[in-house]
């Protein structure tokens, strides 16, 4: 039988950037649950570093967490990110590209070969949660220096 074990780890830095697209950039809705995310991760010694770019339509805003949840059992380590979007009055129609970037001192008794897991919360008025995506970390979905055009 495996022990499941969950903690939080602050972060050493969580930042995020707007940026507007291109009025042809072709963003689901959020309701159809294909936000077309992609992800860059790095490791070096005992720190993550995590970029996400997040197309939103509308004016969809997104709220990040205090802390990074991780949980492990005797096989996998499962680093959980939970991001919340909101309906901002603030921003425009048009929608935006959300970058998001993160790092993170992992303690010396947690793997850094665990996997990566974002969840994303729709705004209350669409109800739910739902996956954006899980990957192994490592893996470059997106090259980093690709932007929408």
């Amino acid at each position: 039988m495996s022990t499941l074990s969950m903690f939080e780890v602050s972060f050493t830095n969580l930042s995020y950037e707007y940026f507007a697209l291109p009025a042809s950039y072709p963003i689901q809705p959020y309701n159809d649950q294909e936000l077309q995310p992609a992800t860059y991760n790095q490791i070096k010694d005992q720190a993550g570093y995590i970029t996400i770019l997040l197309p939103l339509s509308g004016n969809l805003g997104v709220s990040l967490p205090d802390t990074l949840e991780i949980s492990t059992d005797d096989k996998d380590v499962v680093y959980h990110l939970n991001l919340i979007l909101n309906h901002e009055e603030s921003l425009d129609e048009n929608g935006r590209l959300a970058m998001i970037s993160l790092s993170v001192d992992f303690p010396e008794d947690v793997s850094t070969e665990g996997k990566w897991q974002v969840m994303v919360s729709a705004p209350a008025d669409a109800g739910g949660e739902f996956r954006m995506f899980s990957n192994k970390r490592g893996k470059v979905m997106m090259d980093s220096n690709i932007m929408p055009a």
